[in-house]
């Protein structure tokens, strides 16, 4: 994933391409696929995705849990937004 987003920097001569991902990546891929610094590509994940949704007041309540019903209205705007991208297709 991380060398196929590199390969869109690239093409498109972008500044940077960004990986976000609820999930922390494997130690065993991490050593497998090292990111280089030339490769243009961030990845956001886990541990540190949560800290800047924290932060940002993103999904969450007032005393810091996380908002359910938030995330659950993103899902169901997710589909409508997909759907909306397929009629753009056909």
């Amino acid at each position: 994933m991380i060398h196929e987003m590199a390969g869109c920097v690239l093409d498109r001569d972008a500044e940077l391409g960004l990986i976000i991902s609820p999930f922390n990546s494997s130690q065993l891929r991490a050593k497998k696929q090292p990111i280089d610094p030339k490769l243009r590509v961030r990845i956001i994940e886990g541990t540190d995705l949560a800290k800047m949704v924290k932060c940002s007041g993103i999904g969450v309540r007032p005393k810091g849990e996380v908002d359910y019903a938030y995330f659950a209205e993103m899902e169901a705007r997710s589909s409508h937004f997909l759907l909306f991208l397929a009629s753009l297709q056909a």
